[in-house]
């Protein structure tokens, strides 16, 4: 039953993101669409004058050649831009799923959280800005695709928790033979009282509401399962903080 909780949770994670990382790569695919355009009216115009049977000492001095080079080297720069966006999208989306992947490996952790952040980002842009504090922290032996569900369910609570503009905070360091990571955002915090129900299945704190959710309850679930341990520290008005601690020895016992 956690197993299918787990994989519930990550299939509802990835559902969630679909809209957004549609958003995201369109947007490049349009850059590319446009200028694949431009470069074929360009070296259509540029046949065109050697077609008129100019010397190529003249077509070289010719100014809409000249013009037209330039315009061909800015679009292939555009073209080489708007690609690695979409290669970037898709091998941080293979990160984050790990579906052909062994489940149980060593791994690092950084790279996870950077997946996440890019599948965020359309989430995040010109609204929140992402401070990292990484400091160096070792690969372990994990469930990455787990943990990385972990990151999602965490930043996404950061990210619903800020109203306006605001800020979140990522740190990583190691202490006491585990690896922290801290999540704070700068939000509309969590009231004391429901502060102990916080990993609660049921439990879901939006706007003035508190529906049905999983998220954190799964994260925490997924966190256990590495022998580790999430501790949240909130004020109301003044945001919140989740710190993820795993022990660098990796789950031992780990089912």
């Amino acid at each position: 039953m956690q197993d299918q909780l787990i994989l519930q949770e990550k299939m509802a994670s990835l559902g969630s993101l679909v809209a957004g990382i549609a958003h995201e790569i369109n947007s490049p695919i349009g850059t590319l669409q446009s200028a694949t355009d431009v470069v074929t009216r360009c070296v259509k115009r540029i046949e065109s004058l050697f077609a008129e049977g100019k010397p190529l000492e003249d077509v070289s001095i010719d100014g809409w050649c000249q013009k037209a080079i330039k315009i061909l080297k800015e679009n292939t720069e555009l073209i080489a831009i708007a690609g690695g966006r979409i290669a970037n999208i898709v091998r941080s989306l293979r990160n984050f799923a790990r579906l052909d992947e062994a489940e149980y490996q060593k791994a690092s952790l950084r790279e996870g959280l950077e997946s996440t952040l890019t599948l965020l980002e359309g989430e995040l842009k010109n609204r929140i800005m992402v401070v990292k504090e990484f400091h160096e922290i070792p690969e372990m032996f994990c469930f990455p695709g787990q943990l990385n569900q972990v990151f999602m369910s965490l930043l996404k609570n950061a990210t619903e928790a800020i109203e306006g503009p605001g800020a979140i905070r990522i740190k990583t360091f190691t202490k006491d033979d585990f690896v922290h990571i801290q999540i704070s955002d700068n939000g509309r915090g969590i009231a004391p009282e429901k502060l102990k129900r916080i990993f609660d299945f049921a439990f879901s704190e939006r706007g003035t509401r508190v529906k049905m959710g999983s998220g954190l309850a799964t994260a925490y679930s997924i966190v256990q399962r590495h022998r580790g341990d999430i501790a949240v520290e909130s004020r109301l008005g003044e945001g919140s903080t989740f710190t993820v601690s795993l022990p660098i020895q990796g789950g031992v016992g780990v089912k």
